[in-house]
Protein backbone atom coordinates (compact mmCIF):
# COMPACT_ATOMS: atom_id res chain seq x y z
CA UNK A 1 0.00 0.00 0.00
CA UNK A 2 2.75 2.49 0.87
CA UNK A 3 4.55 1.88 -2.41
CA UNK A 4 1.49 2.58 -4.56
CA UNK A 5 -0.02 5.95 -5.51
CA UNK A 6 -2.55 7.10 -2.91
CA UNK A 7 -4.94 8.62 -5.45
CA UNK A 8 -4.49 12.18 -4.16
CA UNK A 9 -1.69 14.65 -3.49
CA UNK A 10 -0.84 15.60 0.06
CA UNK A 11 -1.18 19.26 -0.93
CA UNK A 12 -4.89 18.58 -1.61
CA UNK A 13 -5.66 17.60 1.99
CA UNK A 14 -7.71 20.46 3.42
CA UNK A 15 -8.20 19.17 6.95
CA UNK A 16 -5.79 19.84 9.78
CA UNK A 17 -3.43 16.90 10.28
CA UNK A 18 -1.06 16.08 13.12
CA UNK A 19 1.77 13.68 12.34
CA UNK A 20 3.21 11.92 15.38
CA UNK A 21 6.68 10.50 14.93
CA UNK A 22 9.03 8.52 17.11
CA UNK A 23 12.40 10.24 17.43
CA UNK A 24 14.29 6.95 17.19
CA UNK A 25 12.13 5.19 14.60
CA UNK A 26 14.43 2.96 12.51
CA UNK A 27 11.62 1.99 10.10
CA UNK A 28 10.38 5.49 9.22
CA UNK A 29 12.85 8.12 10.43
CA UNK A 30 11.56 11.59 11.34
CA UNK A 31 12.90 13.00 8.06
CA UNK A 32 10.12 11.13 6.25
CA UNK A 33 7.50 12.71 8.50
CA UNK A 34 9.00 16.16 8.01
CA UNK A 35 8.77 15.69 4.24
CA UNK A 36 5.08 14.70 4.55
CA UNK A 37 4.37 17.64 6.85
CA UNK A 38 5.97 20.05 4.40
CA UNK A 39 3.52 18.92 1.72
CA UNK A 40 0.39 19.00 3.90
CA UNK A 41 -1.10 22.52 4.03
CA UNK A 42 -2.33 22.33 7.63
CA UNK A 43 0.11 19.90 9.21
CA UNK A 44 1.55 19.89 12.69
CA UNK A 45 4.57 17.64 13.14
CA UNK A 46 5.28 16.19 16.57
CA UNK A 47 8.41 14.22 17.37
CA UNK A 48 8.24 12.35 20.66
CA UNK A 49 10.61 9.91 22.35
CA UNK A 50 10.09 6.44 21.02
CA UNK A 51 10.30 4.27 17.97
CA UNK A 52 7.96 2.88 15.31
CA UNK A 53 5.35 1.82 17.87
CA UNK A 54 5.16 5.15 19.68
CA UNK A 55 1.37 4.85 19.92
CA UNK A 56 1.78 2.55 22.91
CA UNK A 57 3.94 5.07 24.78
CA UNK A 58 2.34 8.34 23.64
CA UNK A 59 -1.36 7.48 23.42
CA UNK A 60 -2.38 9.81 26.25
CA UNK A 61 -0.65 12.77 24.63
CA UNK A 62 -2.12 11.91 21.23
CA UNK A 63 -5.67 11.65 22.60
CA UNK A 64 -5.27 14.89 24.56
CA UNK A 65 -4.21 16.61 21.32
CA UNK A 66 -7.32 15.28 19.55
CA UNK A 67 -9.54 16.77 22.24
CA UNK A 68 -7.90 20.20 22.04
Amino acid sequence: MLGRPWGFELAEVGAPVTLWWGASDPVCPPAIGRAYAARLPQAKFRVVPGNHQLLFAAWREILADLRA
